[in-house]
This record gives structure tokens, C-alpha cells and sequence, in this order.
């Protein structure tokens, strides 16, 4: 039989285990929305990226290790989308032209490559829809 000292020795025992269980689960939290504020670093300083489309949110950017001005956007749908291909190329032109860049060449299969070019840069685009609802973007651009 248990003592009421032991009783109250293994109680706070498990009201620790709780507490530190709990600080430990507020890292996690933490160390996971880091990252978004990154993602937000990275589309303010490539200027070549188009804003969001409608419906979509920025769930990733990849940032190339080797050229860091190589950048990979994964778009993803707040609800599942019927968006084709080329629905996907005319608005994603038509916001590269409002950021002045001007398509010089594309390339159209499973994914669209499209060639973009102003003063003093190019750009070289890939665009691909995967499922209902993602989209990713990559984005090279040559200066």
C-alpha cells in the first residue's frame, strides 16, 4: 500500500512529466513556424516572383544551395481546383508581364517552360501542375 508521501511524490512526479511534455511541444511549434517568416524573406528579395494567384497560398520555397538565385515556389489550393495547364501559363504571363519581363520562347509538355527576358536579365521558368491542388514554380534567372 501506498503512503500518502509516496502518493504525493508521484503525483508531482507526473505533474512534471506533463509540464515538461508540454514546454517541449511549444519548441516544436516554434521551430515550425520559423520557416514562413523565411519563406517570406526569400519572394521579398526575388522580385521576378509574381504574387500569388487566387486561391492559392506559398506552402514552400526551395532556395537552390548552389545558386541561391535559382528558387523553387510550391503553390498549394485552399480547395481542390480544376486549374489546367494552360489556364495556368496565361495568368502566370500575364503577372510576368505586369512585372516587365517579356516572354521570348516556351515550351509546352507535361509541365510549361516559359523564357522570359528584360533589360540586362533573363529568366528561365518552369510551371507544372501536380493533382487538384499544387502548383510549383522554379524560377532561374540569368543576369
Amino acid at each position: 500500500m501506498l503512503t500518502r508521501d509516496t502518493m504525493y511524490q508521484l503525483g508531482l512526479f507526473v505533474l512534471l512529466l506533463v509540464v515538461a511534455g508540454c514546454a517541449q511541444k511549444k519548441k516544436n511549434v516554434t521551430s515550425e513556424a520559423k520557416p514562413s517568416v523565411d519563406i517570406q524573406e526569400v519572394l521579398a528579395l526575388h522580385s521576378e516572383i509574381p504574387d500569388v494567384l487566387l486561391g492559392f497560398y506559398v506552402d514552400n520555397v526551395i532556395v537552390d544551395k548552389v545558386n541561391p538565385f535559382a528558387v523553387e515556389v510550391v503553390y498549394k489550393a485552399k480547395k481542390k481546383t480544376n486549374m489546367t495547364q494552360e489556364t495556368l501559363k496565361k495568368s502566370y504571363l500575364s503577372d510576368m508581364e505586369l512585372l516587365g519581363w517579356q516572354l521570348v520562347g516556351e515550351f509546352a509538355a507535361d509541365d510549361t517552360q516559359l523564357l522570359f527576358q528584360r533589360p540586362g536579365n533573363r529568366l528561365f521558368c518552369m510551371v507544372l501542375i501536380e493533382g487538384c491542388s499544387l502548383i510549383r514554380v522554379t524560377l532561374l534567372p540569368k543576369q
